[in-house]
């Protein structure tokens, strides 16, 4: 189960990053939030 919770959350993590952009710009606008 723990290799799908990983696979799950990275795949999302990919989709946040790669089709959500503004959405992350706005989240990274809070400060001490920053993602890779």
């Amino acid at each position: 189960m723990g290799s799908l919770f990983y696979w799950l959350f990275m795949v999302g993590f990919y989709n946040l990053k790669e089709n959500n952009r503004f959405q992350l710009d706005r989240l990274a606008m809070k400060p001490g939030f920053y993602l890779p």
